[in-house]
């Protein structure tokens, strides 16, 4: 078993779903205009993108045989981190907006 199919979890759940309900927001409370989700939304995707392609590293290594250490899992850990700051970030900009 690999870490392929959790990365393919995580930009579906991540990705879509997340952005499906901002989406849904953004019609009714004005939040997506500001240059502080511009910024929110960048660190959202840079933390998302990261994750992911460390799991799909993760998953190549795995599926070739090679040794994965903690430093894989530690880079995809910075990720999971910008990912969830964007995702806060987010959350709050439209809380303030609400």
């Amino acid at each position: 078993r690999t870490q392929v199919p959790m990365a393919a979890l995580d930009d579906l759940v991540g990705a879509l779903v997340f952005f499906l309900i901002v989406a849904l927001l953004s019609k009714f409370i004005d939040f997506t205009e500001t240059a502080s989700f511009r910024k929110a939304f960048i660190v959202y995707n840079v933390g998302l993108i990261w994750t992911v392609a460390l799991f799909l590293v993760h998953g190549w290594m795995e599926v070739q045989g090679m040794a994965v250490g903690a430093m894989i899992a530690g880079i995809a850990g910075l990720g999971h981190i910008l990912w969830g700051v964007g995702l806060v970030w987010i959350l709050n900009l439209i809380r303030s907006r609400a």
